[in-house]
């Protein structure tokens, strides 16, 4: 069935290392799991290693595809190209600042500024290829990308603000926590 984790790791999506660790795992039969683990170490005492989280990673990869395309269409007016590379860099930057500050809440704080700031970026997307500065394709990839980032970015925020399990009314599927 359709799976995805916030946070690569092991076969539960968790992670060993950081105060703690945050992975949620989409199953077949319509339901997440987020796995908690907790395993200090002495490098990283108080913070989630953001490397770990498959969002960063997408969202740095989305930072990268938009800086490229940047890089060769000349087109683009220096203020949207400046506010384009301010959002998409702020996206993976706030997921970054987040794991820093050692709390499940503060992850969650930040990963609130990270969803705006996608939606900025798709805003700045859609007015670049409007102004016919961005081509169809360039902006369909772009677009569908920040998409999928600002999904997981509801999903980490969603799962670290739940907490415990949470039958939703709509037909989004049931996030259960398991503790190791």
């Amino acid at each position: 069935g359709p799976q995805w984790n916030l946070v690569s790791g092991n076969e539960g999506g968790g992670v060993r290392t950081g105060m703690w660790g945050l992975g949620l795992h989409w199953n077949g039969d319509g339901q997440a799991r987020v796995h908690r683990k907790f395993a200090a170490t002495p490098t990283q005492p108080n913070m989630q290693d953001f490397r770990n989280l498959e969002v960063w990673k997408k969202a740095h990869d989305l930072a990268l595809d938009v800086q490229k395309t940047l890089g060769r269409t000349k087109r683009i007016d220096s203020h949207v190209r400046s506010q384009l590379s301010r959002a998409t860099n702020s996206i993976a930057a706030n997921i970054v600042e987040g794991c820093a500050k050692g709390s499940r809440l503060e992850l969650a704080r930040f990963s609130d500024i990270a969803i705006g700031s996608s939606s900025e970026l798709e805003y700045w997307l859609l007015l670049t290829k409007d102004l016919g500065q961005l081509g169809p394709r360039d902006h369909e990839r772009l677009t569908t990308s920040t998409i999928q980032v600002r999904k997981m970015l509801f999903g980490l925020r969603n799962a670290i603000k739940n907490g415990k399990s949470a039958k939703k009314r709509t037909s989004q599927p049931v996030v259960a926590v398991a503790d190791a």
